[in-house]
């Protein structure tokens, strides 16, 4: 018996053209932006379970995370994983600059409080 995602993918493989894209209209999508996973499905194919489908689902209340409703599932395709990973990346901090070594801490303290008033 096979579950309602492997379905699924069947279905959408099978609306697939030879050329591996779907038609909709006037729109085309590879399969991958068409496939549905479910949320462990999700968690295990592209984060190798470091996240699971709890972690998804809080994303996607967050709204990080689109996700498709259907019979009360929740399914993900591929592009809104990618979207999520993007909204959800952080920019690294600039790193302060230490004073030369040379001069006290008091001193170093006077120099880190004149620069953050500028």
């Amino acid at each position: 018996m096979t579950s309602n995602g492997t379905k699924i993918r069947a279905a959408n493989r099978a609306k697939s053209t030879s050329e591996g894209a779907t038609a909709t209209g006037d729109l085309v999508a590879t399969d991958d932006d068409v496939t549905l996973y479910t949320l462990a499905e999700a968690a295990d194919l592209y984060f190798s379970r470091s996240l699971t489908k709890s972690a998804l689902r809080t994303e996607a209340r967050k709204g990080n995370l689109e996700v498709i409703r259907i019979a009360n599932k929740d399914f993900v395709t591929r592009r809104s994983v990618m979207d999520m990973v993007e909204r959800c990346k952080v920019p690294a901090k600039a790193r302060p600059q230490t004073p030369p070594p040379s001069i006290s801490a008091q001193e170093a303290l006077r120099v880190l409080l004149r620069k953050s008033k500028k």
